[in-house]
Order: C-alpha cells, then sequence, then structure tokens
C-alpha cells in the first residue's frame, strides 16, 4: 500500500482525482478544514460510504455536492435580485 500523501487541493482535472478520497482529502479539494469536511459527511451533505472503520468520499460525490452548492447560490441571487 502506498502511504503517500498528495495534496488534491491543487488538482486542476477532476478526473485526476482517485474514485473514492478519505474525508480530509475531500476537504482539501474543496478547499475547506479538517471539521468542515467532517460536518458536510455527518450531515449527509456530502455522500459518503464504510469502508470497514473508514470512511470514502466518491468523487462524483464531490460534483453532486458542488452542483448543488451552485444550484442554490444561483437560487439565493435570484431571490435577492428580485427582493425576495
Amino acid at each position: 500500500m502506498n502511504d503517500t500523501i498528495t495534496n488534491y487541493s491543487t488538482v486542476t482535472n477532476f478526473n485526476e482525482l482517485p474514485l473514492a478520497l478519505t474525508v480530509l482529502e475531500a476537504g482539501q479539494v474543496l478547499r475547506v478544514g479538517r471539521n468542515v469536511a467532517y460536518e458536510l459527511v455527518r450531515s449527509g451533505q456530502l455522500r459518503s460510504v464504510r469502508v470497514g472503520k473508514n470512511i470514502r468520499i466518491p468523487r462524483d460525490a464531490l460534483a453532486e455536492y458542488l452542483n448543488l452548492a451552485h444550484f442554490h447560490f444561483t437560487i439565493s441571487l435570484k431571490e435577492n435580485k428580485h427582493g425576495k
């Protein structure tokens, strides 16, 4: 097993990410801290799977989270623009 730690905060191509990331690696991609990353998982905002005792974030779950966050941000901007 390769114990090399990779910093995923500088990845520019989504397909360069592994199929499953640790919570800390997913946090690097999202550029959030450890506590925020675990809270996103705990709250169900960021889909995760358990592999034994380990939590893994599927690569696609990051895209889902970012698309959902973008959708909510866009709706919020539209509501603010129209005074709602």
